[in-house]
């Protein structure tokens, strides 16, 4: 065969190693958002139930807590601001809109990875069908949230690991993943610098 035959089958294979690196990145962001507003919401959540209650506290229990009514007003307009602080810090970052962001981005990413492994094991190999699944990529890479080169690294770096991990999971059934975490780390870290660094 060819290397010219196989050309455009070989950049559907580098698409589909690309799609599946973004496929991790943009579902542990929306993983990342959605957490960050689950622990404002609850925070908020548990500090206006504080506010709240205190006014059915006797003064006389609240004296037990702070030296004088000044100090004590003073924790409760604390607690205020922290409520509109994270009110406002919500509404300015968006996490909840970026989450869904690169959820859609993720889904369909995956679908389009799906789309490239269907046709890379397809006996018959057609150039046309390739075209239009990198034309939906490109698509759907145009509008998807951009992530910066930091982001884009760290999930490189998620990615890659999960791949060493499921392909030694493979072979060792019952490893223990929290082991295998800690003897990869180790040795990535540790291990292999020094063999670099022998005379």
């Amino acid at each position: 065969m060819s290397s010219e035959p196989s050309k455009p089958r070989d950049e559907l294979q580098r698409l589909r190693r690309l799609v599946d690196q973004q496929v991790t990145a943009h579902s542990n962001m929306a993983g990342s958002m959605a957490s960050a507003q689950r622990i404002k919401d609850i925070t908020i959540f548990a500090f206006s139930i504080l506010l709240a209650a205190t006014v059915f506290v006797d003064p006389a229990i609240l004296s037990l807590f702070f030296a004088n009514d000044m100090s004590s007003r003073l924790a409760l307009g604390f607690v205020s601001l922290t409520i509109f602080f994270l009110s406002s810090l919500g509404l300015f970052l968006g996490w909840t809109r970026k989450a869904v962001e690169h959820e859609s981005t993720s889904t369909e990413l995956f679908e389009i990875k799906q789309m490239i492994r269907e046709e890379l094991a397809r006996e018959e190999f057609h150039d046309d069908r390739a075209t239009l699944i990198k034309k939906r990529y490109d698509m759907v890479n145009t509008k998807a949230p951009k992530l910066n080169d930091k982001q884009f690294l760290k999930a490189k770096a998620k990615h890659l690991r999960k791949v060493r991990l499921s392909k030694m999971l493979d072979r060792k059934h019952y490893a223990s993943v929290i082991c295998l975490r800690f003897r990869f780390w180790i040795h990535d870290n540790f291990y292999s610098w020094a063999e670099k660094h022998e005379d």
